[in-house]
């Protein structure tokens, strides 16, 4: 999950690049509306990492990564599936294939919230807003990660990772959004957003969607963000 092509190659995607990405997004957001319908409380995470991967094989599609997440698994920024019964949070992070484009969606769905849980999903979930609202072309990537990460910090939680990614042929590309990024946005580039909140030994959240730089930034991946306010 961690290849990363060569940024001088990579970095800017032809039209047919940005359409079987934009395919890709589009066979992940099914797969993951599949999960979301066959779930129930107390499957684990291996048996709907099965379901998932089981439904794409039926149709022809290939799964790229399938990380399943539940409850205090959730606080591992990336986990694989375990034998772990999900019955308060599911996290599934989720990347199907098209023609060797990647997709790449990350959900969070509180399945029994408390109060704590709720604040900080929201936190996320602004955090994520407010990047998108913010992105513009010819800015540097790293002032989106700063965004998110002043946001997250201002309510007393650490920020832990960077703020995203681009995607191609492998799921991390560049442009790298991050403290340390000199990338710039420019036409073409197709990167994630996923700012994420994770509490060692409690619970995590993670959002994450894929975009294009046109213009103006261009959402690719069109599945509902819950919201539990």
């Amino acid at each position: 999950m961690v290849n990363v092509r060569r940024k001088i190659d990579y970095i800017i995607k032809k039209p047919g690049e940005i359409s079987k990405i934009t395919k890709a997004v589009h066979y992940t957001e099914k797969a993951m509306k599949y999960a979301l319908s066959v779930f129930e409380l107390g499957m684990s995470e291996k048996e709907l990492a099965k379901k998932i991967r089981g439904w794409a094989s039926e149709h022809g599609l290939k799964v790229g990564f399938c990380l399943i997440q539940g409850d205090s698994n959730t606080a591992s920024i990336h986990g694989k599936p375990t034998n772990h019964k999900i019955r308060k949070i599911l996290l599934i992070d989720l990347g199907l294939i098209y023609k060797g484009y990647f997709g790449d969606i990350t959900r969070t769905y509180l399945l029994t919230p408390d109060k704590k849980m709720k604040k900080v999903y929201s936190i996320v979930k602004k955090a994520h807003e407010m990047a998108i609202s913010k992105v513009k072309l010819g800015m540097p990537c790293k002032a989106i990660d700063s965004v998110v990460r002043k946001k997250i910090i201002k309510h007393d939680y650490k920020f832990l990772h960077s703020t995203g990614h681009g995607v191609g042929m492998c799921v991390h590309e560049y442009p790298k959004i991050s403290q340390k990024s000199d990338d710039i946005f420019q036409r073409g580039m197709v990167f994630t957003i996923e700012p994420g909140i994770y509490l060692k030994g409690s619970f995590g959240v993670r959002i994450e969607d894929v975009f294009v730089m046109k213009n103006k930034i261009q959402k690719l991946s069109k599945i509902k963000i819950p919201d539990y306010d």
